[in-house]
């Protein structure tokens, strides 16, 4: 029998004997440990008591009072009588919140207990807070019926109490997409139909700032595309020196696009292989204090003699043709931009010009069209950076914006990177891939994706998924350390942290200046908040026996890291639980 007042928080299952607990609790007298024991057994205190009202709701719309509906004959065949609207509303005036409100917290009632009966049963048990609860039965909405929304609801429930909101959305929208990969085609090509950007709108209430939002919805890859390129340029901006923040480089970029256009007359390429046929009027004199934004001064000289002018397509920015090199047989592929030294097909790498075996799984990117982001269509040298008045938008520029070079992250190119199955690529299989940044998109997505992409192999274990080996597709790579563990973590390895590992700081585990190696067992991806708490404020780490990585927190509490699955599962793991992570450099 469990005698210590905190043990026995800790092991209550929620209901009357926890409350009863935690109603004795005096907080002042525990510690950050018992705290968080303390918090925990709360939350399981409080998703049992929402699985007890929601409980509550269904009770109250399955009741005759709410299920009949009165409107004359000749209206029923255009009124559709909702009895969770009905108890929706009884709810709205009894607890005071709005109508909307109340009808969804019925019919989220109503859906659990019908549709998503083992949801419901995780969140009465504590094992689920309501959010998860909520977003597992908002994301398998869209499925055809309760068979294939419990299929999903299978898949993700035994890992689910464990996992962040953002993980366990990640994770459904890939299942969703494995449930009914037709019917989740079908959805994105009819939700592509309907792309817009809106009209600028006040950011602030009364717009009294001056500030506005504009709204862009389209296809995730695509916009993917935009961000990617526009973040690249950023950087490549902050490194040389400007002053200039990375998101207000990132706004500087593409609204200079528009002033520029609206100068030129034409709106991405400028250059005059693109415009002699309709050329741009000389722009009259910029009026005193008019916002004009330009970002790079265009340089006097044309392109330089290693980098080549290229036309582009009219009225889009320089997109040249990116050749493609398909690598060797492998687990996995990943699809990257050409690099434009190393694109001949002389390449001496085995690795680029042998064909891809069908059993390997790829990874695939549509390319940034390297050279420029903003209007001149035609890469040339960098321009120089504004000075610090650059961020006023004076009135006038001697040259309207120029191109801006892409920036490279530690040695690679800026690219969209999509992660995909061989066998999805060449047809035979619809499992979804995953579009870095963005999470889980369709198998035809991927393969839209891939048709203009270079492909890298990369190794995966069949027993859990995790990444062995980032192959090669330059002859000597840069940075290919690096590469391997972005690829292999794809995010902080914070284990409530969801950055990016692209715009993560490679960081040793063990530091290099206590005996630390430069390797993909004593490296990992950590953003730079994480990468400080680690390193100032208390945080430690450690890896067990089975290379399991644990966060040790100031409060002495141990969570352990999950590696990134970037493969399918297709094996049993091994009787004893070994691993072994293979890098070719």
């Amino acid at each position: 029998m469990v005698s210590n007042p905190i043990d026995r928080l800790a092991m209550a299952p929620p209901g009357a004997e926890l409350a009863a607990l935690l109603a004795c609790i005096d907080l002042t007298a525990l510690s950050p440990h018992d705290l968080i024991v303390a918090a925990q057994a709360r939350q399981r205190q409080l998703a049992h008591e929402e699985a007890a009202l929601l409980r509550v709701f269904a009770e109250l719309a399955g009741r005759p009072e709410y299920q009949r509906c009165g409107a004359p004959p000749e209206l029923a065949s255009a009124h559709m009588h909702r009895a969770v609207e009905a108890a929706g509303d009884e709810v709205s005036l009894a607890l005071r919140w709005s109508p909307g409100r109340a009808t969804a917290r019925v019919a989220l009632a109503v859906e659990l207990l019908e549709d998503l009966p083992e949801t419901f049963e995780a969140l009465a048990a504590g094992r689920l807070d309501a959010d998860k609860a909520r977003l597992i039965a908002d994301r398998t909405r869209c499925l055809a019926g309760p068979v294939q929304r419990r299929q999903v609801e299978a898949a993700v429930l035994p890992d689910a109490e464990t996992r962040t909101w953002w993980s366990l959305d990640r994770s459904l929208r890939r299942e969703v997409i494995i449930a009914d990969p037709t019917g989740a085609e079908d959805r994105r090509r009819r939700a592509a139909e309907r792309r817009y950007v809106g009209r600028p709108e006040p950011a602030a209430p009364g717009g009294e700032d001056g500030m506005a939002t504009l709204m862009l919805c389209g296809p995730a890859e695509d916009l993917a595309a935009l961000w990617t390129a526009t973040d690249a340029a950023a950087r490549h901006a902050r490194a040389s020196g400007e002053s200039r923040t990375l998101d207000q480089l990132r706004f500087d970029l593409l609204t200079g696009l528009g002033w520029t256009a609206l100068e030129s007359g034409h709106l991405g390429c400028c250059h005059p292989t693109c415009t002699a046929r309709d050329p741009a009027p000389t722009p009259a004199p910029t009026p005193a204090g008019h916002p004009r934004s330009t970002f790079l001064s265009r340089p006097a000289h044309p392109t330089t003699p290693d980098r080549p002018a290229n036309p582009g397509t009219p009225g889009i920015p320089g997109h040249p043709s990116t050749p493609r090199h398909p690598t060797s047989a492998g687990q996995m592929l990943q699809v990257r931009p050409a690099d434009r030294a190393a694109a001949d097909d002389t390449d001496p790498d085995p690795l680029r010009r042998a064909p891809a075996a069908p059993s390997a799984i790829a990874a695939s990117s549509r390319p940034v069209a390297p050279g420029t982001l903003s209007s001149p269509g035609h890469p040339t040298s960098p321009g120089t950076p504004t000075d610090s008045a650059a961020t006023a938008r004076p009135a006038a520029r001697a040259h309207p914006a120029g191109p801006v070079v892409l920036g490279r992250s530690r040695g690679e190119a800026a690219a969209v990177l999509v992660t995909v199955p061989i066998d999805v690529l060449t047809g035979a299989q619809d499992a979804p891939g995953e579009l870095a940044g963005f999470g889980p998109i369709t198998a035809g997505t991927a393969r839209r994706i891939a048709g203009d992409a270079t492909v890298r192999r990369l190794l995966t274990d069949p027993a859990d998924g995790r990444l062995l080996e980032y192959g090669r597709a330059t002859y000597a790579p840069p940075a290919g350390l690096a590469a391997h563990v972005v690829a292999r973590d794809r995010t902080c390895r914070f284990p409530t942290c969801h950055r990016p590992a692209t715009e993560s700081e490679i960081d040793h585990q063990v530091p290099f200046a206590q005996g630390g190696n430069t390797g993909p067992d004593n490296t990992w991806a950590l953003h730079g908040g994480h990468h400080r708490a680690k390193t100032w404020h208390g945080f430690a780490v450690t890896t067990d026996s089975q290379r399991t990585t644990w966060w040790i927190t100031p409060a002495g509490r141990r969570y352990p890291v999950a590696p990134e699955v970037v493969g399918p599962i297709r094996a049993r793991p091994p009787a004893d639980g070994a691993r072994q992570e293979v890098v070719p450099f």
